[in-house]
């Protein structure tokens, strides 16, 4: 039997070692030395030290077992536990929480009996601590529990700091990135504007502060400050092995912007990170971002050009790679979950390239340049270019004059069937009057409805089915549609033949008539609206 004191100086060394398995089965073995020997001090310690090497090496997933063992000896011998290791002991306790939104590999159950226990263990009640309060948020919205998310943050706000808050620049940022998940594009920015002023010593800030407000300052129209933050941002996360889950909101925030080249060359020089990723939750959300990228890219108008350094011929191909690796990420946190929300959120990232304004309603945007170039020091990274509106072709009624387009008529259907003539749309008109066109995976069916036939009503029934078993992802799909996007509007009917059909509607009331213009950019919307939400449900499976 090894003595109390070679086994402490066995420890000391073995802390010495560098992260990973070497490291990791010395220390078990100095815990199980310590156990067989009764001695629980130098147990504690290398299980101590097992979970911060745990989390250094991205495997909090496998902190379970020893963070359980020290938290009981920390409930039987609560006079063996100073004021640093009770600090160090919540520290891990907090990671191993958290480790069950970034891999699969940690229980549900387990999760919640930590949670549980941290409850128990601080004092709450009514008004609990800041951190158990943010800890819960996430893990509800990890489950797709908004509501009971909204809940915890709402509480947290509320509870004053104390010895075990987190930090003071990095809480914000998780709060703003809970919130603009939500739609919640102004708390958000409230939210991380408030990171950036609190947390200056932070040595992750301000960029951390800067990701989160990339995307809801493009959602408010701030482009000018979105495309800073973003800026800024990334010429640290691009080199940073800690940052790789804030990559996925930068090729985001490309594609959102119209930076498709940009985002390509961020895409390449990123894509080796995701090979090696320890996190699945940032490797999900990644391939997700990238995949919508690709897709983005490869659209009608749009091409991978040169500086991307991607040969058109291969975004496809690229794209699709992405989309099963976030697809089966996506699927095995939701089987582990029990919910179909993150399967929900990669679908929805896929259908947002066509959730934009419709290319009529787009104003002229500012090209960044490649990375290399735009995000050298002091560079502002900012250049204009031309509109990029979508060519159409001939959108005009030949002879008509200009001025006339934009003269309201009462609608009709002679008024709709000649505004997908423009755009070049094969179409089919029923008996009923209804005008069925194909837009990409889905059909959309346009009809006159009102007293007056005053009111354009868009019906979109998408090609791709679900079985019937799968009622709760669809639902959970739907959900998550509806509350991120305006339209369409989203819901899902069982045929009662084993088989689940998703559609969606938009209506808009034209009481007073509309222009040849007006309808042209209604049809756009409508059309390249239903196709986005067919290629969502195609993502699926």
């Amino acid at each position: 039997m090894i003595s109390r004191d070679r086994l402490a100086a066995v420890l000391a060394c073995a802390r010495d070692l560098p992260d990973g398995e070497e490291k990791y089965a010395e220390l078990q073995r100095i815990a199980a030395h310590a156990d067989s020997g009764g001695h629980q001090r130098i147990g504690f310690a290398a299980r101590m030290a097992l979970l911060e090497a745990y989390r250094g090496g991205g495997q909090g997933w496998r902190a379970h077992e020893p963070l359980l063992w020290c938290l009981g000896l920390a409930g039987d011998r609560p006079e063996w536990i100073d004021q640093a290791d009770r600090w160090r002991l919540h520290r891990q306790q907090r990671a191993t929480i958290a480790a069950f939104c970034t891999s699969t590999r940690v229980g549900r159950a387990q999760t919640e009996e930590l949670l549980a226990e941290l409850r128990r263990r601080l004092p709450g009640g009514d008004a609990p601590p800041e951190v158990v309060a943010d800890l819960s948020a996430r893990v509800a919205d990890h489950l797709g529990d908004e509501a009971g998310a909204r809940r915890w943050l709402e509480r947290g706000a509320a509870a004053e700091a104390d010895e075990y808050s987190d930090c003071p620049g990095c809480a914000p940022a998780r709060r703003a990135r809970l919130l603009a998940g939500w739609g919640q594009w102004e708390a958000a920015v409230r939210s991380a504007e408030a990171g950036l002023r609190d947390g200056p010593g932070c040595p992750a800030q301000p960029e951390r502060n800067l990701a989160a407000l990339m995307l809801p300052y493009l959602r408010l129209g701030r482009v000018e400050e979105a495309t800073a933050a973003h800026l800024r941002s990334y010429r640290r996360h691009r080199e940073e092995a800690a940052a790789f889950g804030e990559i996925g909101g930068h090729l985001r925030f490309c594609m959102l912007a119209g930076e498709t080249e940009r985002g390509l060359a961020i895409l390449i020089a990123q894509l080796p990170r995701l090979a090696g990723a320890t996190d699945e939750l940032a490797a999900m959300e990644f391939a997700a971002a990238g995949a919508a990228l690709c897709q983005a890219t490869t659209g009608p108008g749009v091409a991978a050009g040169p500086d991307a350094g991607l040969p058109r011929e291969r975004a496809d191909a690229l794209g699709a790679q992405l989309l099963a690796t976030a697809r089966q990420l996506a699927g095995a946190f939701d089987a582990r979950n029990g919910t179909g929300h993150q399967s929900g959120r990669v679908a929805a990232w896929l259908a947002e390239p066509d959730t934009r304004t419709t290319p009529a309603q787009r104003e002229p945007r500012r090209r960044l340049p490649a990375p290399d170039a735009g995000d050298a020091p002091g560079s502002t990274g900012v250049g204009h270019h031309a509109d990029d509106r979508d060519a159409q072709g001939d959108t005009g009624d030949h002879g008509a004059d200009e001025a006339d387009r934009r003269i309201p008529e009462p609608l009709s259907v002679a008024a709709v069937t000649a505004a997908l003539r423009r755009r070049g749309c094969r179409y089919a008109l029923d008996a009923t009057r209804t005008v069925g066109v194909r837009s990409g995976p889905a059909i959309v069916q346009f009809e006159l409805a009102g007293d007056d036939g005053e009111i354009l009503h868009a019906r979109i029934v998408t090609d791709h089915r679900l079985p019937a078993r799968r009622l709760a992802a669809a639902y959970a799909f739907c959900n998550w549609w509806n509350r991120d996007r305006l339209t369409p509007k989203a819901y899902v009917h069982d045929t009662g033949g084993g088989e689940l059909v998703f559609g969606a509607g938009l209506s808009t009331d034209l009481a007073y008539g509309v222009a040849a213009d007006q309808l042209d950019a209604l049809i756009a919307t409508a059309l390249e609206s239903a196709a986005g939400y067919g290629r969502a449900v195609a993502a699926l499976g």
